[in-house]
Protein backbone atom coordinates (compact mmCIF):
# COMPACT_ATOMS: atom_id res chain seq x y z
CA UNK A 1 0.00 0.00 0.00
CA UNK A 2 1.16 3.54 -0.77
CA UNK A 3 0.79 6.42 1.67
CA UNK A 4 0.95 10.12 0.88
CA UNK A 5 3.02 10.84 4.00
CA UNK A 6 6.62 9.87 4.67
CA UNK A 7 8.59 9.77 7.97
CA UNK A 8 10.26 13.10 8.72
CA UNK A 9 11.04 12.79 12.45
CA UNK A 10 13.48 10.23 13.79
CA UNK A 11 13.70 9.01 17.37
CA UNK A 12 16.42 6.70 18.70
CA UNK A 13 15.40 4.13 21.33
CA UNK A 14 17.52 1.72 23.33
CA UNK A 15 17.11 -0.47 26.41
CA UNK A 16 18.71 0.88 29.60
CA UNK A 17 19.83 -2.64 30.52
CA UNK A 18 21.67 -4.54 27.80
CA UNK A 19 20.00 -7.84 28.75
CA UNK A 20 16.59 -6.34 27.85
CA UNK A 21 17.65 -5.65 24.24
CA UNK A 22 16.08 -8.87 22.77
CA UNK A 23 12.73 -7.94 24.37
CA UNK A 24 12.99 -4.43 22.93
CA UNK A 25 13.69 -5.79 19.42
CA UNK A 26 10.71 -8.14 19.74
CA UNK A 27 8.53 -5.18 20.73
CA UNK A 28 9.82 -3.18 17.74
CA UNK A 29 8.92 -6.03 15.39
CA UNK A 30 5.34 -6.03 16.71
CA UNK A 31 5.23 -2.24 16.42
CA UNK A 32 6.49 -2.38 12.84
CA UNK A 33 3.73 -4.83 11.89
CA UNK A 34 0.99 -2.76 13.55
CA UNK A 35 1.99 0.62 12.03
CA UNK A 36 2.55 0.60 8.22
CA UNK A 37 3.82 4.20 8.11
CA UNK A 38 6.51 3.66 10.76
CA UNK A 39 10.06 2.90 9.61
CA UNK A 40 12.39 0.95 11.90
CA UNK A 41 16.11 0.54 11.25
CA UNK A 42 19.40 0.19 13.11
CA UNK A 43 21.95 3.01 13.01
CA UNK A 44 25.73 2.59 12.78
CA UNK A 45 25.92 3.17 16.54
CA UNK A 46 23.57 0.24 17.20
CA UNK A 47 20.60 2.38 18.21
CA UNK A 48 17.11 1.44 17.03
CA UNK A 49 15.81 4.36 14.92
CA UNK A 50 12.06 4.97 14.56
CA UNK A 51 10.97 7.10 11.59
CA UNK A 52 7.69 8.90 12.33
CA UNK A 53 5.57 11.45 10.47
CA UNK A 54 5.67 13.99 13.30
CA UNK A 55 6.09 14.46 17.04
CA UNK A 56 2.50 13.40 17.78
CA UNK A 57 3.01 10.21 15.80
CA UNK A 58 6.28 9.54 17.65
CA UNK A 59 4.50 9.95 21.03
CA UNK A 60 1.83 7.42 19.97
CA UNK A 61 4.47 5.01 18.69
CA UNK A 62 6.54 5.22 21.87
CA UNK A 63 3.43 4.70 24.01
CA UNK A 64 2.60 1.55 22.01
CA UNK A 65 6.21 0.37 22.29
CA UNK A 66 6.14 0.70 26.08
CA UNK A 67 2.95 -1.37 26.05
CA UNK A 68 4.67 -4.11 24.05
CA UNK A 69 7.79 -3.98 26.27
CA UNK A 70 6.33 -3.96 29.77
CA UNK A 71 8.92 -4.11 32.53
CA UNK A 72 11.69 -2.71 30.31
CA UNK A 73 13.17 0.73 30.87
CA UNK A 74 13.56 2.44 27.48
CA UNK A 75 15.84 5.41 26.81
CA UNK A 76 14.46 7.77 24.13
CA UNK A 77 16.50 10.44 22.34
CA UNK A 78 15.22 13.90 21.38
CA UNK A 79 13.38 13.95 18.02
CA UNK A 80 15.62 14.57 15.00
CA UNK A 81 14.16 16.06 11.80
CA UNK A 82 15.19 14.44 8.49
CA UNK A 83 16.69 16.70 5.85
CA UNK A 84 17.11 16.09 2.14
CA UNK A 85 20.10 16.62 -0.13
CA UNK A 86 19.77 17.91 -3.70
CA UNK A 87 21.53 19.78 -6.50
CA UNK A 88 20.58 23.24 -7.72
CA UNK A 89 22.26 23.36 -11.16
CA UNK A 90 23.55 21.06 -13.86
CA UNK A 91 27.11 19.77 -13.44
CA UNK A 92 29.63 22.19 -14.93
CA UNK A 93 31.42 19.30 -16.64
CA UNK A 94 31.26 15.54 -17.13
CA UNK A 95 32.49 13.36 -14.30
CA UNK A 96 34.65 10.31 -15.04
CA UNK A 97 35.17 7.28 -12.80
CA UNK A 98 37.02 4.02 -13.40
CA UNK A 99 36.41 0.55 -12.01
CA UNK A 100 38.95 -0.94 -9.60
CA UNK A 101 40.39 -3.16 -12.35
CA UNK A 102 40.76 -0.11 -14.67
CA UNK A 103 38.89 -1.91 -17.47
CA UNK A 104 35.66 0.13 -17.32
CA UNK A 105 34.94 3.86 -17.44
CA UNK A 106 31.73 5.83 -16.97
CA UNK A 107 30.94 9.47 -17.70
CA UNK A 108 27.92 11.25 -16.19
CA UNK A 109 26.42 14.57 -15.08
CA UNK A 110 23.80 15.53 -12.50
CA UNK A 111 21.02 18.08 -12.82
CA UNK A 112 17.94 19.09 -10.79
CA UNK A 113 14.42 17.86 -11.55
CA UNK A 114 11.48 20.24 -12.01
CA UNK A 115 9.53 20.95 -8.80
CA UNK A 116 6.22 19.87 -10.33
CA UNK A 117 7.73 16.55 -11.43
CA UNK A 118 9.13 15.96 -7.93
CA UNK A 119 5.67 16.51 -6.40
CA UNK A 120 4.06 14.21 -8.94
CA UNK A 121 6.54 11.40 -8.23
CA UNK A 122 6.20 11.79 -4.44
CA UNK A 123 2.40 11.62 -4.67
CA UNK A 124 2.73 8.29 -6.48
CA UNK A 125 0.93 9.58 -9.59
CA UNK A 126 3.93 9.04 -11.88
CA UNK A 127 4.00 5.27 -12.46
CA UNK A 128 6.60 5.27 -15.21
CA UNK A 129 7.28 1.55 -15.56
CA UNK A 130 3.55 0.74 -15.76
CA UNK A 131 2.69 3.45 -18.30
CA UNK A 132 6.01 4.06 -20.03
CA UNK A 133 4.72 5.57 -23.29
CA UNK A 134 2.27 7.94 -21.58
CA UNK A 135 4.82 8.95 -18.94
CA UNK A 136 7.53 9.54 -21.55
CA UNK A 137 5.15 11.72 -23.58
CA UNK A 138 4.38 13.73 -20.45
CA UNK A 139 8.09 14.24 -19.74
CA UNK A 140 8.61 15.57 -23.26
CA UNK A 141 5.54 17.85 -23.48
CA UNK A 142 5.36 19.15 -19.89
CA UNK A 143 8.95 19.02 -18.65
CA UNK A 144 11.00 19.50 -21.84
CA UNK A 145 12.84 16.19 -21.81
CA UNK A 146 14.49 14.74 -24.91
CA UNK A 147 12.21 12.17 -26.58
CA UNK A 148 14.81 9.35 -26.60
CA UNK A 149 15.95 10.02 -23.03
CA UNK A 150 12.38 9.96 -21.74
CA UNK A 151 12.14 6.31 -22.85
CA UNK A 152 15.44 5.29 -21.26
CA UNK A 153 14.93 5.80 -17.54
CA UNK A 154 16.75 3.05 -15.66
CA UNK A 155 15.67 3.69 -12.07
CA UNK A 156 13.87 5.85 -9.53
CA UNK A 157 15.30 6.06 -6.02
CA UNK A 158 15.42 5.56 -3.13
CA UNK A 159 13.28 2.41 -2.75
CA UNK A 160 12.45 2.49 -6.48
CA UNK A 161 9.79 5.17 -5.91
CA UNK A 162 11.69 8.30 -4.78
CA UNK A 163 12.02 11.58 -6.68
CA UNK A 164 15.48 10.88 -8.11
CA UNK A 165 15.99 9.52 -11.62
CA UNK A 166 18.79 7.62 -13.35
CA UNK A 167 18.75 8.06 -17.14
CA UNK A 168 20.81 6.25 -19.77
CA UNK A 169 21.67 9.01 -22.25
CA UNK A 170 24.32 7.00 -24.11
CA UNK A 171 23.83 6.08 -27.77
CA UNK A 172 25.05 3.07 -29.69
CA UNK A 173 27.17 1.60 -26.87
CA UNK A 174 27.58 -2.12 -26.36
CA UNK A 175 27.03 -3.95 -23.06
CA UNK A 176 25.06 -1.13 -21.40
CA UNK A 177 22.03 -3.40 -20.89
CA UNK A 178 24.29 -5.91 -19.13
CA UNK A 179 25.43 -3.38 -16.50
CA UNK A 180 21.98 -1.81 -16.00
CA UNK A 181 21.17 -3.82 -12.86
CA UNK A 182 24.49 -2.92 -11.21
CA UNK A 183 24.08 0.77 -12.02
CA UNK A 184 20.48 0.80 -10.77
CA UNK A 185 21.36 -1.05 -7.54
CA UNK A 186 24.08 1.50 -6.74
CA UNK A 187 21.62 4.29 -7.49
CA UNK A 188 19.30 3.01 -4.72
CA UNK A 189 22.18 3.02 -2.23
CA UNK A 190 23.36 6.47 -3.31
CA UNK A 191 19.92 8.12 -3.12
CA UNK A 192 19.34 6.75 0.40
CA UNK A 193 22.48 8.45 1.70
CA UNK A 194 23.93 11.44 -0.16
CA UNK A 195 27.56 12.46 -0.17
CA UNK A 196 27.13 15.75 1.73
CA UNK A 197 25.77 14.63 5.12
CA UNK A 198 24.35 11.13 4.67
CA UNK A 199 20.73 12.24 4.19
CA UNK A 200 18.38 10.96 1.47
CA UNK A 201 18.39 12.72 -1.90
CA UNK A 202 15.49 14.48 -3.57
CA UNK A 203 15.04 16.01 -7.03
CA UNK A 204 18.30 14.77 -8.59
CA UNK A 205 18.63 13.45 -12.13
CA UNK A 206 21.80 11.53 -13.07
CA UNK A 207 22.55 11.29 -16.80
CA UNK A 208 24.92 8.54 -17.95
CA UNK A 209 26.48 10.18 -21.02
CA UNK A 210 29.30 7.89 -22.13
CA UNK A 211 31.02 4.64 -21.19
CA UNK A 212 33.94 2.42 -22.06
CA UNK A 213 33.21 -1.17 -21.01
CA UNK A 214 35.42 -4.23 -21.28
CA UNK A 215 34.36 -6.83 -23.86
CA UNK A 216 34.80 -9.69 -21.37
CA UNK A 217 31.81 -9.94 -19.01
CA UNK A 218 34.02 -11.21 -16.15
CA UNK A 219 35.49 -7.70 -15.94
CA UNK A 220 32.00 -6.11 -15.77
CA UNK A 221 30.64 -7.97 -12.77
CA UNK A 222 28.73 -6.15 -9.97
CA UNK A 223 31.81 -6.18 -7.70
CA UNK A 224 33.49 -3.89 -10.27
CA UNK A 225 30.52 -1.86 -11.50
CA UNK A 226 28.64 -1.07 -8.28
CA UNK A 227 31.47 0.65 -6.31
CA UNK A 228 32.39 2.58 -9.48
CA UNK A 229 28.77 3.69 -9.94
CA UNK A 230 28.50 4.93 -6.34
CA UNK A 231 31.66 7.00 -6.75
CA UNK A 232 30.34 8.34 -10.06
CA UNK A 233 27.00 9.47 -8.59
CA UNK A 234 28.67 11.05 -5.55
CA UNK A 235 31.09 12.98 -7.73
CA UNK A 236 28.23 14.18 -9.97
CA UNK A 237 26.40 15.49 -6.90
CA UNK A 238 29.47 17.36 -5.65
CA UNK A 239 30.21 18.93 -9.06
CA UNK A 240 26.55 20.02 -9.39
Amino acid sequence: MKYSVSPVVRVAVTAKNAQDLPKLIEGLKKLNHSDPILQCNISETGEQILGCTGELHSEIVLNDLRGYCKGIEIIVSHPIVNYKETVTAKSAHQVLTKSANNHNRMYAVAEPLAEDLIKEIEKGDFEYFKTQKESAKKLVTEYGWDKDESMRIWAFGPEHTGANILVNCTKGLQYMDEVQDSMATSFQTFTQSGVLCGEALKGVRINLEDALLHTDSTHRRPNQMEPMARRLYSACQLVA
